[in-house]
């Protein structure tokens, strides 16, 4: 929905309310003319301390400068919250964003992704509550391998569960990487409260999964908040593959 000639009030950080401007008109603090606003965007998926110019012979101050610059270049884009999805390194980053010493998105991090399955039930779930600890934003699950080698689901559905019932107890998010139907499955029975990170291997089905989480396929989606819902994600045409998705929602 595109609203002309907009009046946006933002309190505290936050936007309050986009309407028509006040009647009588009164001088706005910024005048933006004919430019178009749009919400600042969320990248569910990225490594913002990787850099694509990585020497081995950088040094800390050059990989620090570099890990700022993508800050920035994300910021510049239009993306305002990013969820770098595993890295300790991260939270230097997004602690620095936080207290304004460098610009960038708000960050939220994963700080090491979950990919031991040879871990008992008890201790997955003392690594969710160790990444609680260590102050992490999202655990970042790999409930299969793949897509550039085998795609098979790795953690039982009783390893996922028990993960995705902890970190919903930490009050984390969950990030599942899950490229086959099986794995999507699993998270969606196990209580993934978060983004399902897929790859071709659920184009064309459609899925039952909790309220506020989503599949994700090279870029995410959200599904509206209902008890119930089902998504549909399909390729408009077979040419761009995953490049082009809709989504369709039905109670």
């Amino acid at each position: 929905h595109l609203t002309t000639d907009a009046w946006i009030e933002v309190s505290n950080g936050r936007i309050l309310r986009v309407s028509a401007p006040p009647r009588p008109r009164r001088q706005a603090t910024y005048e933006l003319g004919n430019v178009t606003v749009l919400p600042g965007l969320i990248d569910a998926h990225l490594h913002i301390s990787g850099y694509a110019d990585r020497r081995a012979n950088d040094t800390p101050s050059q990989a620090a400068l570099a890990r700022a610059g993508n800050l920035y270049t994300t910021l510049m884009a239009g993306v305002t919250t990013v969820q770098s999805v595993g890295d300790e390194r991260d939270v230097e980053l997004r602690d620095a964003v936080a207290s304004g010493n460098i610009p960038g998105p708000r960050v939220l991090t994963a700080i090491e992704p979950l990919r031991d399955t040879s871990l008992s039930i008890d201790s997955l779930r003392g690594f969710v509550r160790g990444l609680k600890a260590r102050e992490a934003d999202v655990v970042k699950i790999f409930v299969s391998d793949g897509p550039l080698t085998t795609t098979r689901q790795t953690f039982s559905d009783e390893q996922v569960a028990a993960i995705c019932g902890e970190a919903n107890a930490q009050g984390l998010r969950t990030a599942v990487h899950a490229v086959e139907p099986q794995s999507v499955r699993a998270a969606r029975a196990g209580g993934a409260g978060g983004t399902v990170q897929s790859w071709t291997g659920v184009l064309g089905r459609s899925w039952r999964l909790p309220a506020g989480s989503a599949i994700w396929a090279r870029r995410s989606a959200r599904c509206p908040r209902s008890p119930a819902q089902r998504c549909s994600l399909r390729p408009r045409r077979r040419a761009t593959s995953l490049a082009k998705l809709s989504w369709s929602t039905a109670e």
